[in-house]
């Protein structure tokens, strides 16, 4: 099956630096998503290209345990991240690839997430609308955990 690309853009309240920082402390996931995220593992150093980070899930709600993921790009300059999950989640039962990169924009006082999902399918149908619906609701959740702790 062909390759697609879903692209989804997220206002949010928090400035772009702030909002950057948080989505670089891999360990703010766990904090901000509960009790979705059970936690998180780096290995080869946090935002480090190359590092490979497990984001462990309470598989009652989301359905998998997990996710490994491998840091592809980084750029500082213009808020960039890309990654590509290496094992787990829905990688290898319903998609054969999975990468997104996630730009971080200032806008007003706050900023917008564009976050590009690429992936291949292995099925007709795979879950890609819970994939986004994922995003968006972490996303959400640390946006509010940052305000709360602001």
């Amino acid at each position: 099956m062909a390759p697609s690309t879903v692209t989804k853009e997220l206002p949010c309240a928090i400035p772009a630096p702030k909002l950057w920082a948080a989505i670089m402390d891999a360990h703010l996931l766990a904090k901000a998503v509960k009790p979705v995220v059970t936690g998180v593992e780096v290995e080869g150093g946090d935002g480090v290209i190359g590092s490979i980070r497990t984001v462990n899930f309470n598989a009652e709600i989301v359905g998998f345990p997990y996710v490994k993921e491998k840091l592809t790009s980084l750029d500082e300059s213009s808020m960039t991240i890309g990654t590509s999950m290496i094992e787990g989640g829905y990688l290898g039962s319903q998609l054969k690839s999975h990468s997104a990169t996630i730009t971080v924009k200032p806008n007003g006082q706050g900023s917008v997430i564009v976050w590009v999902l690429q992936y291949e399918p292995l099925v007709e149908n795979p879950n890609i609308d819970e994939i986004v619906e994922g995003f968006v609701k972490s996303f959400k959740a640390i946006e509010a955990y940052l305000q709360s702790t602001n």
